[in-house]
């Protein structure tokens, strides 16, 4: 009986508590605070240590060719072989050696033709006057001097001639160009001599007499004579007198 009239009674005070609790839920939410702002962003953390080496990758391509490199300098001339002469032999300017020194290397080379059948030591013209006078030229050198005593002779005597056949013996050595080359002479009369013994071996020499370019004086210059019967002699002649010439050369 008791129990049956407090079941009632706990009911009904269980009512009036529900809407207290919910009351007091309700003001625990009104009292709750709004959301805050965001916070600063943190500072960048620090970089991390490298990580192993990847494996290597394949070969590229060949790329194209490059263009051409400049030129290079030219390198120095190699000297050449020296050759040796031999009398009889064939000169450098393609007469015929008849003298040699220093073992071969140098030496004299005749024409292997006369460059006259017969003309005057000088050139029968006086620069000055007109008309022959006798002057010397100073050409008195001996020895292998040969090619100054033409030198001489020709700035002495010129270029001018009177006579009909246009020249005289130094000049028309000088003028001769065999083999290319332009500095063949009128031998001195111990060259002429010297070419006088080798006649045979240079050969097409006349019996006659030949000019050397050695003067004597203001009439007469040494000339040599290559007929057998005067046997090579040597001799001064009047200047004017028309004998052969030879030209040879140095090398």
């Amino acid at each position: 009986m008791k129990n049956q009239l407090l079941k009632p009674l706990a009911i009904a005070l269980m009512l009036m508590l529900i809407p207290l609790s919910i009351s007091t839920a309700q003001a625990d939410q009104t009292n709750q605070g709004s959301k805050g702002d965001r916070g600063d962003k943190g500072g960048k953390g620090q970089v991390g240590p490298i990580g192993p080496m990847g494996p290597a990758g394949a070969t590229g391509a060949t790329g194209p060719q490059g263009p051409i490199g400049a030129t290079g300098a030219k390198g120095a001339d190699g000297t050449s072989a020296s050759v040796i002469y031999a009398i009889g032999n064939p000169g450098p300017a393609g007469g015929k050696v008849f003298f040699v020194t220093d073992d071969g290397l140098h030496g004299l080379e005749a024409a292997l033709q006369d460059q006259s059948t017969g003309i005057q030591w000088h050139n029968d013209s006086s620069i000055t006057t007109g008309e022959w006078d006798g002057f010397t030229t100073g050409a008195v050198w001996d020895g292998i001097n040969g090619k100054q005593n033409t030198d001489r002779i020709i700035t002495s005597q010129g270029g001018i001639t009177y006579q009909s056949w246009g020249s005289y013996a130094a000049l028309l050595c000088a003028n001769y160009t065999g083999g290319g080359y332009g500095d063949w002479y009128l031998p001195s009369k111990y060259e002429l001599n010297l070419l006088y013994l080798k006649k045979d071996v240079v050969g097409g020499f006349a019996n006659t007499g030949y000019w050397s370019s050695t003067e004597v004086d203001n009439h007469l210059a040494w000339s040599q004579y290559f007929n057998d019967g005067l046997d090579g002699l040597q001799s001064f002649n009047e200047k004017p007198t028309p004998f052969r010439v030879r030209a040879v050369r140095a090398f």
